[in-house]
């Protein structure tokens, strides 16, 4: 069995931050970036319960999702509102102090 910890950064791994996956997404155009979205809403979700998330899960976030141009000017041509949502919502966690202070293991 595995801690909430433990699971979240294997899922982070694992998906959120996969390039295939992203990949993937990106084949999928507007729905695609819903689920981009998605998954950045779960893993705020997810650590505002559960206080699981680490500060470079948050920025690893931020850098695939929003600042890697190439995927910003994806979402810009397929899903704008998307891009929008999850830069509120990174911020939001930034505000909030999301994400504990420790180093990438």
């Amino acid at each position: 069995m595995r801690s909430a910890e433990e699971e979240a950064r294997r899922t982070f791994r694992r998906r959120v931050v996969n390039p295939k996956w992203l990949e993937g997404m990106e084949r999928h155009g507007y729905q695609g970036g819903s689920e981009m979205l998605k998954t950045v809403d779960y893993a705020f979700g997810f650590d505002a319960t559960a206080n699981v998330l680490e500060d470079w899960m948050y920025e690893r976030l931020a850098q695939e999702y929003v600042l890697d141009a190439a995927r910003r000017e994806f979402l810009e041509r397929h899903n704008p509102w998307a891009l929008r949502d999850m830069a509120a919502r990174l911020l939001e966690a930034a505000r909030r102090g999301c994400g504990k202070r420790r180093l990438a293991t």
